[in-house]
């Protein structure tokens, strides 16, 4: 009993200690690490001018899905969320009602908020089959960051969009290619 209560002591001792050394203006990586709901449709224009805009590669290549996480299986860090948690669900709605768009995909998930490098790489349509596959990776350093690498299969024909982009918070974006493009918005979780 005496070595619990030492371990406690000293845990404490140990907390308080930190937390004068550090104190509130801490580095974001001494600190609590935030939360972020990310919220993605992914969608296909239907008038198909995007295939004559420009000349497309046989073989785009393909992303890294082995280092992913799959949505499906999730982890500590990528938690997938159903659809009651989707904020977008009416965009969904115009878009599978459009003549000119239609949806593919429709995902949502939660993660913390890390540096690039140690942020969670995750898997979209990882099954086989899937119209569209490949990574999203949001990272936070100064700003929030999205990197996409996605490929649309079309009949025999696949398209890739490799885009990195800087975000903010609450704010819908929107990201194209000539072939397909995503919506995509960052929510801070509720702590």
């Amino acid at each position: 009993m005496a070595v619990l209560t030492f371990t406690r002591q000293y845990i404490f001792v140990t907390a308080t200690a930190l937390f004068v050394l550090l104190g509130p203006g801490a580095p974001a990586s001494a600190q609590a690490t935030n939360w972020y709901k990310v919220e993605m449709i992914l969608f296909t224009e239907l008038d198909g001018a995007g295939r004559d805009a420009e000349h497309w590669p046989e073989d785009p290549g393909q992303p890294q899905l082995l280092e992913a996480i799959p949505l499906t299986t999730g982890s500590a860090r990528v938690q997938a969320l159903d659809s009651s948690a989707y904020r977008l669900s009416g965009i969904w709605s115009a878009l599978k009602y459009s003549r000119d768009y239609r949806p593919i995909r429709h995902l949502a998930w939660q993660q913390p908020g890390l540096s690039a490098r140690s942020a969670p790489l995750v898997a979209i349509g990882d099954q086989p089959g899937a119209e569209i596959q490949g990574t999203v990776r949001v990272s936070r350093s100064r700003y929030l960051h999205l990197d996409l690498d996605l490929v649309l299969h079309q009949g025999d024909q696949s398209y890739r969009m490799t885009v990195s982009r800087r975000m903010r918070s609450n704010e819908l974006n929107y990201i194209d290619h000539p072939m397909f493009g995503a919506l995509v918005i960052i929510t801070p979780r509720a702590q």
